[in-house]
C-alpha cells in the first residue's frame, strides 16, 4: 500500500457552492424500486446497520438489505414470502411488536385485502403470523400509525380504512385485539391519504402521551388527541391553508414541543406548547419551500432542515431557514417522502442511495492500471480530516467517534489537512501492472468535525482493474 501511495499523491481542492449535501455515488445506491410508495427503515437484520422495507401498492414489496456502507440489494426472495393477491399496501411500519428485541413488519393494504402481520426471527427472515395476530379485517387502509398509544410498553395499531378508524391493542407478545370500541372516540369520517408520507405519533399538547396526524384527500391533515389511551378530535384543527400531500411533525425551534411542515413544506405551523399551531411561514422563509421529501438535521448542527427536490432549507438556529439550491434535482419519482436514517455511518443523515457529503469519503472513478485515480475527503470547513487507506476491512467499535471500518493490521495514513473551501483530494497515477489487477482498496477518514469534535467517516471499497 504505502508503495501505491507514494505514487505521484497530490493535495486539490475542489468547488461545493450550489453541489448538495446528498448525492449519488458509485459506493451507494439502490437496486430497483417497484413503486415506492412508502418506506420504512431499520435494522432488520441484527448486523448492526440501517436496511428498507418498500409498500410497492399492488406491486411486490421489497425487504432491502444494506451492506453497512449504504448500498442496497434487494433480499426480498426467501426472506419475506407474500402470497398472491395479499397486496395492495399503502402503509408501513417497521416495530417489535413482540418483545423479542428485533423489529417486525406491519403492513396496510387497501382494495378491501387484509392487513398483515410478518415476525422477524432476529436475522431478518420473515414469517407471515397475520391469522394469529391480527382479527379478520379486510378494510382500505389507507394510514396507519403504530405507537404505545395506552402507555403499555409495547406498541399499539391504529388504522385510518377508508373512512371508519380502528384501534388494535396489543397483549405485549404481537397478538392484536380490535379495541376500537373503548380506544376510539368522536372520531369523525377520515378519508386518509394512501399516497401521503406515512404518518407518526407524537405528543403534541405536552400531556405525555403520543398523539397523532392523519392526511387526508380534501382538507387540512387532522389532529388526533390521546387522554389516557383513548383517541378523540384535538380541540385545535390546522386551517385549511394546510390541505394538501406529505406532512411532518418536526420540532423546528427546539422548544420540546413537535411543530408542523404541512402540504410538502409550503406551511410551518408552530406548535404554541398545547397542540394549538400558529401559521409563521412567512416569518421563517424568505419565500415558501415547495416539494419537500424529508425533515432530517442535514448539517447535524442540533436542529431540523427541510429538504425539497430543489433546495435544501438549513435551518439557522433562530427559527429562520436560509436556501440552498441544488444544481440536481432530489426527486426520486415515488409518490412520497422518503426514509432518512444514517446508512452509511458515519454519523450524519443520508436518504435512501445518496449519501450526505458532510464527511462523506468518496471515488468518483474507478481505479484502473495505467490511469489516474483520486479519492475525496469531504467534511465541514474548519475541521480537520485525516485520510486512511488498508488493503482490508475490519470493524473494530471506536466508542462516540463511531467505526474503525479499516483493517488494523494493513491500515495506513495518507494525509492530514485542514478544510477550507473543499475537500481534501488524494489523487495517483496507477502504474500498468498485471500484479495491481484486482488489489482491493478500502479508505475512510478520521474527521474532527468543528461542530462535534471527532467521528470516524465511512467506508468506500474499490477493486484495481
Amino acid at each position: 500500500m504505502n508503495r501505491i501511495v507514494c505514487l505521484s499523491l497530490s493535495l486539490l481542492t475542489l468547488p461545493l457552492v450550489g453541489q448538495s449535501p446528498f448525492r449519488t455515488t458509485r459506493h451507494a445506491g439502490l437496486p430497483t424500486i417497484n413503486v415506492g410508495d412508502k418506506f420504512a427503515a431499520g435494522d432488520l437484520d441484527g448486523d448492526g446497520d440501517i436496511d428498507l422495507f418498500v409498500a410497492n401498492d399492488n406491486s411486490p414489496n421489497q425487504l432491502l438489505l444494506n451492506d453497512g456502507n449504504g448500498r442496497f440489494v434487494d433480499a426480498t426472495a426467501g426472506r419475506f414470502v407474500m402470497q398472491p393477491g395479499w397486496n395492495a399496501s399503502h402503509s408501513v411500519d417497521l416495530a417489535d411488536i413482540d418483545g423479542d428485541g428485533d423489529l417486525d413488519i406491519l403492513i396496510g393494504n387497501d382494495d378491501n385485502i387484509s392487513n398483515r402481520v410478518y415476525t422477524n426471527d432476529g436475522f431478518g427472515f420473515f414469517t407471515d403470523v397475520t391469522a394469529t395476530a391480527l382479527p379478520a379485517n379486510a378494510w382500505f387502509t389507507e394510514n396507519q400509525v403504530v405507537a404505545d398509544f395506552d402507555g403499555d410498553g409495547d406498541v399499539d395499531w391504529f388504522t385510518v380504512d377508508g373512512g371508519a378508524c380502528h384501534f388494535y391493542a396489543n397483549n405485549g407478545v404481537g397478538v392484536f385485539t380490535d379495541a376500537s370500541a373503548t380506544r376510539l372516540s368522536g372520531l369523525p369520517y377520515l378519508s386518509g391519504h394512501r399516497f401521503d408520507v406515512t404518518p407518526f405519533a407524537v405528543d403534541i399538547d405536552g400531556d405525555g402521551d403520543l398523539d397523532a396526524m392523519i392526511p387526508l384527500y380534501t382538507g387540512a391533515p387532522y389532529l388526533i388527541r390521546n387522554q389516557g389511551g383513548v383517541l378523540s378530535p384535538n380541540p385545535t384543527q390546522l386551517p385549511a391553508t394546510a390541505a394538501g400531500a406529505a406532512h411532518w411533525f418536526a420540532d423546528y425551534d427546539g422548544d420540546g414541543d413537535p411543530d408542523i411542515f404541512a402540504n410538502r413544506g409550503n406551511f410551518l405551523f408552530q406548535n404554541q406548547g398545547n397542540g394549538t399551531f400558529v401559521d409563521v411561514t412567512s416569518q421563517a422563509f424568505p419565500s415558501a419551500p415547495s416539494n419537500a421529501i424529508a425533515c432530517v438535521d442535514v448539517d447535524n448542527d442540533g436542529d431540523l432542515d427541510l429538504v425539497t427536490t430543489s433546495r435544501i432549507w438549513l435551518n439557522n438556529g433562530n427559527g429562520t431557514f436560509t436556501a440552498l439550491v441544488v444544481a440536481t434535482s432530489l426527486s426520486y419519482g415515488f409518490n412520497c417522502g422518503v426514509a432518512a436514517a444514517d446508512f452509511d455511518g458515519d454519523g450524519d443523515i443520508d436518504l435512501p442511495g445518496k449519501p450526505n457529503f458532510l464527511r462523506q469519503v468518496n471515488a468518483p472513478t474507478a481505479p484502473a492500471r495505467g490511469s489516474n485515480y483520486s479519492v475525496e475527503f469531504h467534511a465541514r470547513p474548519g475541521s480537520v480530516v485525516g485520510a486512511c487507506a488498508a488493503l482490508a476491512v475490519g470493524q473494530l467499535p471506536a466508542g462516540p467517534f463511531g467505526v474503525l471500518r479499516l483493517d488494523p493490521a494493513t491500515a495506513a495514513p495518507l494525509a492530514v489537512a485542514t478544510i477550507t473551501t473543499g475537500p481534501l483530494v488524494l489523487s495517483w497515477s496507477l502504474p500498468n501492472l498485471p500484479a495491481l489487477a484486482g488489489l482491493e482498496l478500502h479508505y475512510q477518514s478520521l474527521v474532527v468535525d468543528a461542530l462535534e469534535g471527532p467521528v470516524l467517516g465511512n467506508l468506500i471499497r474499490d477493486v484495481v482493474q
